[in-house]
């Protein structure tokens, strides 16, 4: 052990001590201890960055990866689950946090070290708000859209590899307008998370209702991917109801979908939504996939189009001795009328062979399981099996001939 020592009018002062061969270190810095008395965490949980090093914005697991890193969740109120946050953040080295009902009003102060909090308050009420939590080290332009006091739309701009990034998070009441035409959306580069309270088979509900409709044409006009699978983990429970289900949901651009990784994370600090994880791979190329444009029927003008294809029509010479030309005639007639009247639009969860058919038949398993969950006899039980028989053989049969 060599220690050094300093003379003082107090006496000797200590300056130094250490073993003999080993290189001092400094101390890791320690943050307070938890409210529970736990375990005190280390601060090394947020990356820090030594003088003169440039801000990436990404994170850096030492080789070439670079993953953007980010947590959606629906709080219920943050305040008081703030430890709980802060510690999931630093475990999993989050970039950016999308939280929707903060609850938080502007005599409530929020603050997690190693992060800047862009929060949209509800001017009214103490439920509702959002807030974007975004590393220090990555640049930030936050900005908000009016809504005239529906949906909750707060947006970042980042800029990460050479290029911007948007990244939207909503949250609408299921009594409010989702006001989804606010919402900008550039060609590429854009996330929209959030909480927006609509049913549709499409992220995992047993049928549609006429938010869920409005969200899926939004998508459609939009040229928007969903990030949700059907298939995946549900991200609510209803305590009242003791179900669950999906009503947290994230849109991308096309370039986006790729390269994103959706993981639903255990729950937090015991809210009834469990938080997900979007890890975008900034590394990958950025590439376009073609999905094919389909006709939205729902929003066609059909008097237009009768209008149009009889006006286009009757301008066809057929009076030509051009056969093929006199026979192409009609059809590009009918589709530049169809193509002025009828919006067209593209979705990656598109079934071509479904029907309404199918859907009836998909919705009486549905009431069957229901039965057999409620009253589980016998012949609640031969019901199940014989509705989910003819729904598989109807949807083989289907499959086969789309």
């Amino acid at each position: 052990m060599v220690d050094k020592y300093v003379n003082t009018r107090s006496g000797a002062l200590l300056i130094e001590s250490r073993q003999e061969s080993c290189v001092p270190g400094p101390m890791p810095q320690r943050g307070p201890p938890n409210a529970t008395g736990g375990t005190p965490f280390f601060s090394c949980g947020v990356r820090r960055r030594d003088k003169g090093q440039i801000a990436t914005g990404h994170s850096n697991n030492g080789s070439n990866e670079f993953l953007l890193k980010i947590l959606q969740w629906n709080a219920e109120g943050v305040a008081k689950k703030k430890d709980a946050l802060r510690n999931r953040l630093y475990e999993h080295k989050i970039d950016i946090a999308c939280i929707q009902e903060t609850h938080l009003t502007d005599k409530i102060r929020l603050s997690i070290r190693g992060y800047q909090c862009k929060r949209m308050d509800r001017a009214e009420g103490t439920n509702g708000g959002v807030i974007n939590l975004v590393r220090n080290d990555i640049q930030a332009v936050e900005f908000t859209k009016d809504t005239n006091g529906n949906a909750e739309i707060n947006g970042i701009r980042i800029a990460l590899k050479n290029r911007e990034w948007l990244v939207y998070n909503f949250y609408c009441q299921a009594n409010k307008q989702l006001s989804l035409d606010a919402i900008d959306i550039p060609d590429a580069g854009c996330l929209i998370l959030g909480d927006f309270n609509s049913h549709s088979q499409s992220w995992g509900y047993d049928e549609m209702d006429h938010r869920g409709e409005e969200v899926e044409n939004w998508q459609i006009d939009q040229n928007l991917q969903l990030l949700n699978d059907p298939e995946d983990q549900d991200t609510f429970y209803s305590r009242r109801w003791r179900t669950t289900s999906t009503p947290d949901l994230g849109f991308a651009t096309d370039d986006i979908v790729k390269c994103t990784t959706r993981t639903v994370q255990d729950q937090l600090a015991g809210s009834n939504h469990r938080p997900i994880m979007l890890t975008v791979d900034l590394n990958m190329k950025r590439s376009f996939t073609y999905t094919p444009s389909r006709w939205n029927y729902k929003k066609a003008s059909w008097s237009k189009f009768a209008s149009r294809s009889d006006i286009l029509t009757t301008r066809i010479n057929i009076n030509t001795r051009q056969i093929d030309k006199a026979n192409k005639a009609p059809t590009k007639a009918i589709l530049s009328a169809a193509n002025e009247c009828i919006p067209r639009g593209s979705r990656r969860n598109y079934i071509p062979y479904w029907s309404e058919e199918l859907q009836a038949l998909h919705e009486e398993v549905t009431e069957a399981r229901v039965n057999v969950e409620k009253e589980p006899s016998v012949d609640n039980n031969i019901r199940l099996k014989a509705k989910t028989a003819r729904f598989r053989r109807e949807s083989n049969t289907a499959v086969r001939n789309s």
